[in-house]
């Protein structure tokens, strides 16, 4: 690219002579926006304010400098600091600095969220999310805590994966879902990755002692989350107010940095420590194209979404495009199996006459160049129910389930759902959700059943249930914080879907600990779930969906034995939610609690579901039971089942100590 080079090497010199003659630092910039189409999609113009307020307050340019105290107005650091979104990426590419990536982690934030990163050596990393799984408005990690918390002694010259800042949509700037009192959620956690601590100390927790945060001109302090008085202030230095307007605070009227603040940030610059020194180098800024005040415009990269993934044949779809990078100028929409072939619209509505997925592709162009992507988004459905009850499907015919079961990849990594035939419930197939090392970050899936007619379902047998299998690949600790499974109803052709049950967590969790592919072997790594049918979708049209979050600990789950208004034999998952085991982990005797009076089999089974300890006949009163498992000595994690007089059973998670 010979302009690209010509421009470089004047602005190179240029470059060079500033730095021997300005003390500012200039600090490349990438936003990566994780969205599916909603409002955490933000704008550029939101991002752009953001990087504003950001360079305000590191400059001392904040008109609110004004209202700092006397105490601390004389001590007001300008930090020297210039953000600017970074105009070339990582291949050598024009960029505006933002990102925009189509991903349900949206929804689930923390480190799992982190993806794409650029080199974080060469840029500033910035994730915006829809919800954060640590809670919080944000977090960034200090410069120290990348290297000696995340790396193995070995790789002292790399740089985690993790390096950057955290943020909530509605924390990014004082436009669009930000607002005023937020938009410096950004400047606190750029202070914590270049080295700055919370004026109290490393903690989260402020409020409770006084603290300190090794900086000189920043006194004791218990923290604040609100804006007291100088009187009210001084609470742990007799006569000093602490400094509440500080932008490490969690005030929410903070207006300043110190300058103890600006000289341990500088430090950081200077420092190799997670690579601070390089960002704003010569040569990185030339790399990163950020050393152009007014950025060049880049190209367009096409991308587009839809709020609703699965209609009816004759609904209207809303296409938005969500394309990224550069502004588009020109549109062109291509569809197949519609009323439309084409549009030049930003955001075009269409009918599909057409059953099953549908083949959209968006062309975007600019100045700059243009940009082509193709993705299948939609699935069209049959408006006529195609099924009565009492219905049973066990899944041995493939046929069917590749002709009426639709299962909807909404992360398009290579988790998916499938018919396999091992490790089956009953019969030689079922259904798998195939999460073992699919993926890093976790992943969400959806299974669409067909359409019944419900019109006429009758007593008693008005449940919709099925059995499952699901195993963690975490050792001993429970399954990452969003696995879970959640069954909903639609009776308008997914224009809006009800939840009617959920499960998550330990609590779904099975199939205990594996840490190679899953596959169910013993009867006990099964769980029924069973879901009344109630009147409010006794209709014509009815559907569900079963939904499934994993983390990056997920191994593959099983479903099987799928029944609508009709009374399964075999296991079934007792109604006993407070049944529990104490103590746990055990070593000798336990005692189950919660356990209403009756006869029970008690079988205790290993990971590997061997069964290592049975009682065929025991009687609970007083709703417990006790138990002697003192024969089981081998240290590990184990499966209690408890099977009622009914075979209704219920699995619990034992840990041997």
């Amino acid at each position: 690219m010979k302009t690209l080079f010509t421009r470089s090497l004047v602005a190179f010199a240029l470059l060079l002579f500033n730095q021997f003659t300005n003390a500012q630092c200039t600090i490349p910039v990438v936003f990566h926006v994780l969205h599916q189409g909603g409002s955490e999609n933000i704008s550029d113009s939101q991002i752009i304010d953001a990087m504003r307020i950001l360079n305000e307050d590191y400059n001392k340019q904040n008109a609110d400098t004004v209202h700092v105290i006397p105490y601390y107005r004389n001590n007001i650091a300008d930090m020297q600091l210039t953000f600017r979104l970074a105009n070339i990426d990582p291949n050598g590419n024009y960029t505006n600095g933002i990102e925009r990536i189509y991903s349900s982690l949206t929804y689930v934030g923390g480190n799992d969220a982190r993806m794409h990163q650029w080199n974080p050596a060469n840029y500033l990393n910035v994730w915006v999310v829809r919800n954060n799984v640590y809670n919080g408005t944000g977090y960034a990690y200090y410069p120290g805590n990348i290297i000696a918390d995340y790396l193995l002694p070995w790789q002292a010259d790399s740089l985690p994966d993790l390096d950057g800042i955290m943020l909530l949509h509605q924390y990014v700037g004082s436009v669009g879902t930000g607002n005023y009192a937020y938009g410096r959620a950004l400047t606190h956690d750029v202070g914590h990755y270049f080295g700055l601590l919370h004026p109290w100390g490393e903690s989260n927790f402020h409020g409770a002692i006084c603290g300190d945060d090794s900086v000189s001109d920043t006194p004791l302090t218990k923290g604040w989350n609100n804006c007291p008085t100088d009187s009210q202030a001084m609470v742990c230095t007799p006569g000093v107010p602490e400094n509440y307007q500080n932008f490490m605070e969690y005030s929410y009227c903070s207006r300043m940095f110190t300058n103890g603040q600006k000289a341990r940030v500088q430090s950081y610059l200077t420092s190799p420590l997670a690579h601070r020194n390089n960002l704003c180098t010569p040569s990185n800024l030339l790399a990163t194209g950020t050393n152009y005040s007014t950025p060049l415009p880049s190209p367009p990269i096409a991308d587009f979404s839809v709020r609703k993934r699965f209609v009816c044949l004759g609904d209207t779809v809303t296409f938005r495009d969500a394309s990224y990078n550069g502004t588009p100028t020109t549109w062109q929409w291509t569809f197949a199996n519609a009323n439309i072939t084409t549009s030049n619209d930003t955001n075009p509505r269409v009918v599909f006459n057409t059953l099953g997925w549908q083949s959209v592709t968006l062309t975007v162009s600019n100045a700059q160049g243009s940009s082509t992507k193709t993705r299948s988004l939609v699935y069209v459905a049959d408006a006529t129910a195609q099924l009565s009850v009492p219905y049973y499907n066990s899944f041995n015919d493939t046929a069917d389930f590749a002709a009426n079961w639709i299962p909807m990849n909404i992360d398009d990594d290579s988790a998916s759902f499938q018919p396999i035939g091992n490790g089956a419930f009953t019969n030689s197939m079922a259904i798998v959700l195939t999460n073992f090392n699919s993926h890093v970050n976790g992943s969400y899936d959806e299974l669409i059943t067909p359409a019944f007619n419900l019109l006429n379902i009758a007593a008693p047998d008005t449940n919709l249930s099925f059995v499952y299998s699901y195993a963690t690949q975490a050792s001993l600790t429970p399954p990452g914080p969003i696995d879970s499974l959640a069954v909903q109803v639609t009776t308008n052709c997914g224009t809006y879907w009800r939840k009617i049950f959920s499960k998550a967590g330990a609590a779904l969790m099975n199939g205990g600990n594996v840490t190679s592919s899953y596959i169910p072997t013993q009867s006990v790594y099964w769980s029924q779930i069973n879901v009344p049918i109630t009147d409010s979708f006794r209709r014509e049209h009815v559907r569900f969906k079963l939904q499934i979050w994993g983390s990056h600990t997920s191994n593959n789950f099983y479903i099987d034995d799928f029944a609508v208004g009709r009374t399964l034999t075999g296991i079934r998952e007792a109604n006993m939610p407070l049944l529990s085991v104490i103590p746990n982990p055990f070593n000798s005797t336990i005692r189950i609690n919660g356990i209403p009076e009756g006869s029970y089999t008690i079988s205790v089974f290993d990971i590997t579901g061997r069964e290592v300890k049975t009682f065929p006949s025991v009687y609970a009163t007083d709703n417990f039971l006790n138990l002697d498992l003192a024969s089981i000595t081998t240290k590990g994690i184990y499966i209690l089942k408890v099977t009622n007089s009914h075979r209704e059973s219920y699995a619990l998670k034992l840990v041997r100590e």
